[in-house]
């Protein structure tokens, strides 16, 4: 059992393929229910801004879980798998959990550190906890991505900051940030190279899907 995103952004993809992907709050318990379809997706919830299109989802199995997204996308949007693949991006595992603190932080944002993203984490996991498409999983992960977030914010002049000084501004709230969640969630300091410090790694006792 491990995290999967599956995503389309500013960064991967033109304006026209993102505004065919974007989906009012009103069509998210929809698409989250049809991907929950899938035996080998447990948990899932979509974050859709006009910036971003991304599922998190916790599932059994990678190509499994990553087929079920990709085809309710695809259906939603119109494009053939074809082209909705050439504009999207996958994380799995430790790099899914490295995705989302890096969004929630303003990292992954047109205008780097821009909070505006904060509210939209939030909104996204609030419509998914109402519509009960997410347990512990995703729950532990959206709160302590929220949580760095914020930190982030307070703590640093990340929103002044210029590229080259966001991993030394960041670092140290990510290092204290390292807890355990619950029974079966380790957060563990790793170091990515993209953003020094910023990425946490994640371990579940349940046992490695295929």
């Amino acid at each position: 059992m491990s995290v999967l995103v599956f995503g389309v952004s500013h960064r991967s993809a033109p304006v026209s393929v993102l505004e065919q992907l974007t989906a009012d709050e009103s069509e998210h318990s929809k698409l989250v229910a049809r991907i929950l379809e899938s035996p080998l997706v447990s948990e899932a919830m979509l974050l859709s801004t006009c910036n971003r299109v991304e599922v998190y989802a916790v599932v059994e199995a990678f190509h499994g879980g990553l087929s079920a997204i990709g085809q309710v996308l695809a259906e939603r949007s119109g494009l053939s798998i074809g082209d909705l693949t050439r504009h999207a991006y996958v994380r799995y595992s430790d790099a899914a959990v490295e995705h989302l603190f890096t969004v929630a932080s303003g990292l992954d944002s047109a205008v780097i550190g821009e909070q505006q993203v904060l509210g939209q984490v939030r909104r996204a996991y609030a419509g998914a906890e109402a519509n009960r498409s997410v347990g512990r999983v995703l729950h532990d992960l959206v709160q302590r991505a929220l949580a760095v977030g914020k930190r982030v914010h307070a703590e640093t002049a990340i929103d002044a900051a210029g590229v080259e000084d966001l991993g030394v501004a960041v670092d140290p709230i990510v290092v204290d940030s390292v807890v355990r969640i619950g029974d079966d969630i380790s957060w563990i300091e790793a170091s990515p190279p993209r953003f020094p410090g910023l990425s946490v790694d994640y371990e579940l006792d349940y046992g490695a899907g295929p």
